[in-house]
């Protein structure tokens, strides 16, 4: 299941990509299999001045990973990245309580002309 994190800090969508949304789904296909949840965290922010950020251009969002037992997180990390492909950069960061995956859709190649 996918779950938004609420209250003040909780994620906002101002606009959702199409390969993000799909993204959202293959990553909840992940957590699912490996028996979790997937609490979006962040998905919005403000650009924040002399940081570009991919979460601004509506290209990122996170997912929580502190629930998820230490030993278990780069299993579920690898799984990631090979279910959303070479198009996303998928990173384990932070530590703690704000521990999460950044799930970020870079496009690597162009679409083919029909």
């Amino acid at each position: 299941m996918i779950r938004f994190k609420q209250g003040a800090s909780g994620a906002v969508i101002k606009v959702l990509l199409p390969e993000v949304a799909l993204g959202m789904i293959r990553a909840e296909v992940v957590f699912s299999a490996h028996g979790h949840d997937l609490w979006i965290t962040e998905v919005w922010r403000a650009p924040r001045p002399g940081r570009p950020s991919f979460h601004s251009t509506h290209r990122a969002f996170d997912g929580r990973a502190n629930s998820i037992l230490a030993g278990h997180r780069r299993l579920i990390l690898k799984d990631l990245k090979a279910a959303l492909g070479a198009d996303w950069d998928v990173v384990l960061h932070g530590t703690g309580a704000s521990i999460h995956y950044h799930m970020e859709w870079q496009p690597k190649t162009l679409p083919r002309p029909l």
